[in-house]
């Protein structure tokens, strides 16, 4: 689905649905669309979606459950490696998976590393497509899709984590550093507080790709009751991001 999010093309939502679990979330805008269309807004898988991105010709940017969170603890190990199926084999796509809960997504990734995805070594993965096979529904034949031999981690696949105040930051910055990514992001939105990302991720140079953020965005929050952001808060992270570097969006 298109969409008008300024770092990203289209919209891939495997599952929606969420569950608050910090302040950020008290008027997720998600929540707020599914409740406007009569949607309980309960996890919720749609493996009949899982196949969308196959079906895109042209290389675009994807951001992954915009209407959920992929590592919502409801969300089964086999499911989310479907998922990550589909990412793999479509390495003309660049997606971006953005959580709040860091926690669940290193627990994933131990899963897969130690048996859940059967990786065949350190660098490649291996037999992750057994588990879309058994979530896809349309039957498509596997012998239609690509080879799996593309590098671990996946380059094509950007992991980010919502960080909207100090507290946050520092809970999940340091989790989102030890996840096995090629690119890693932090959105600061709905920004509720200064945030000093270099603090939160323990360490100086924070913008080396292959161990730290490689871009950061930020944004006010919206819609009936929002709270009102500093604008110096804002001003803050862009003079990080200009020390550091690396990219910085506002949106």
């Amino acid at each position: 689905m298109p969409t008008k999010i300024d770092w990203t093309e289209e919209l891939w939502n495997p599952v929606t649905g969420c569950s608050p679990v910090s302040p950020g979330c008290r008027h997720c805008h998600a929540r707020q669309m599914a409740h406007h269309l009569a949607d309980p807004f309960q996890v919720t898988l749609h493996p009949e979606r899982l196949e969308i991105p196959l079906r895109w010709r042209r290389p675009r940017r994807v951001f992954v459950c915009s209407m959920g969170d992929l590592f919502h603890e409801h969300i089964t190990p086999d499911y989310i490696a479907a998922v990550f199926s589909v990412m793999a084999a479509t390495q003309r796509h660049m997606f971006r998976v953005l959580t709040k809960r860091p926690e669940r997504a290193l627990d994933w990734f131990a899963w897969l590393e130690h048996g859940g995805g059967r990786l065949s070594d350190g660098s490649v993965i291996g037999d992750l497509l057994d588990h879309l096979a058994g979530q896809i529904p349309s039957g498509l034949p596997l012998a239609t899709w690509p080879d799996l031999h593309a590098p671990w981690p996946l380059r094509n696949v950007q992991l980010g984590v919502t960080a909207e105040d100090q507290p946050s930051a520092d809970e999940r910055v340091p989790l989102l550093l030890q996840l096995p990514a090629s690119t890693r992001f932090v959105s600061c939105e709905p920004l509720l507080g200064p945030i000093d990302l270099a603090d939160a991720a323990g360490v100086t140079f924070w913008d080396d790709p292959s161990a730290g953020i490689s871009w950061v965005t930020t944004g006010a929050e919206t819609g009936p009751g929002a709270r009102l952001a500093d604008s110096d808060w804002f001003r803050s992270i862009r003079n990080q991001c200009q020390e550091a570097g690396i990219p910085f969006l506002h949106v």
